[in-house]
């Protein structure tokens, strides 16, 4: 996943990249149209998550909306919902959000199960405010229970969920941006690079086939930027020194 063109550009090189290897199992890309449509039946949801699917998408319909902590919420309502309808006991569903708060509000959504519903699934967060033993957790395997793992951009690259089937990208992030108005650095909301959305979906789809829910439209996806901004144009140049 390196952009290898871009590097060959920068340092002035004749001969191409060489490419070794190629992806071995079959990866099926679904986007927020075919959530609210459900064609083969796969998520099964109720009336009030495909409402929700499709409100999400009349907001999106111009491709370049904002995220905003509204959107979030919808989103993490129906990652909630299509978790419950694509875990298996003994597997796991991996969900992509942009931070700590929307980690928190699907957890939240699972603690308030009740009786039997709660304990068949075993839900784990991934973020680098949580300790380091709890997040290891993802890669335990219990046949008994739904494991469903919570991530934001500490999980998109690197690691392998064997028992991994199913990826559910909400497609933004937390980004550092410079403000230059107010001379500061800030955290924000927003949209995930083409690239950063490949590396999520590779997390599934490395040992047996999988799929990538990704709960934004294609207009939105053909919008974003091929690669995330370099850090250093983000950040004021003190900071770097």
């Amino acid at each position: 996943t390196l952009a290898a063109d871009t590097y060959c550009a920068y340092f002035n090189l004749n001969s191409k990249p060489l490419f070794v290897g190629q992806r071995r199992c079959k990866l099926t890309e679904f986007f927020l149209e075919d959530v609210a449509q459900d064609k083969d039946k796969l998520l099964m949801l109720s009336k009030g998550q495909v409402r929700k699917a499709k409100e999400i998408i009349v907001s999106m319909d111009n491709g370049r909306c904002t995220p905003s902590s509204r959107l979030t919420e919808k989103q993490c309502a129906l990652a909630f919902g299509m978790a419950r309808a694509l875990g298996t006991p003994g597997k796991s569903v991996l969900i992509f959000v942009e931070g700590i708060m929307a980690i928190q509000t699907i957890m939240l959504f699972f603690d308030n199960l009740e009786g039997r519903s709660r304990k068949q699934y075993n839900v784990i967060p991934i973020h680098s405010d949580i300790p380091f033993e709890e997040q290891m957790k993802a890669f335990e395997k219990d046949p008994t229970k739904v494991k469903i793992v919570v991530a934001t951009n500490a999980a998109s690259s690197s690691i392998t969920l064997t028992d991994c089937d199913n990826v559910i990208c909400m497609g933004t992030e937390k980004r550092v941006e410079y403000n230059i108005r107010r001379h500061q650095v800030c955290l924000v909301s927003a949209w995930i690079s083409k690239a950063n959305a490949v590396q999520r979906a590779g997390r599934t789809a490395r040992v047996r086939p999988g799929n990538v829910w990704r709960l934004y439209t294609k207009s939105v996806f053909g919008a974003l930027e091929s690669f995330d901004p370099p850090e250093i144009l983000q950040t004021p140049l003190d900071h770097v020194i």
